[in-house]
């Protein structure tokens, strides 16, 4: 599917006069709301796709807390002891 984006963005930017950033830019944007309604509102998602290859990946961001008491969103927040489980650095 890499490729395939790549052709779509310069076909567009081609047909429609718009900038291949502005092309990329609404692409991830809309991976990224596909992305949240698999998940939750709350989670944090981010997309970024290579301009050279295409190919893109997805990110999920957490706010790290120091307690428990103070999380009111699970699915965006995490302690900093499970933030440690899940990635020690």
């Amino acid at each position: 599917m890499s490729k395939e984006i790549l052709l779509v963005v310069e076909s567009v930017s081609n047909e429609k006069g718009v900038s291949e950033e502005i092309i990329f830019d609404a692409l991830e944007v809309a991976l990224a709301t596909a992305t949240q309604k698999r998940y939750s509102d709350e989670a944090d998602i981010r997309v970024s796709i290579d301009r050279e290859t295409g190919t893109y990946d997805s990110f999920r961001r957490w706010t790290v807390l120091d307690s428990e008491e103070e999380i009111e969103f699970e699915d965006a927040q995490l302690t900093l002891a499970q933030a440690q489980e899940l990635q020690a650095d």
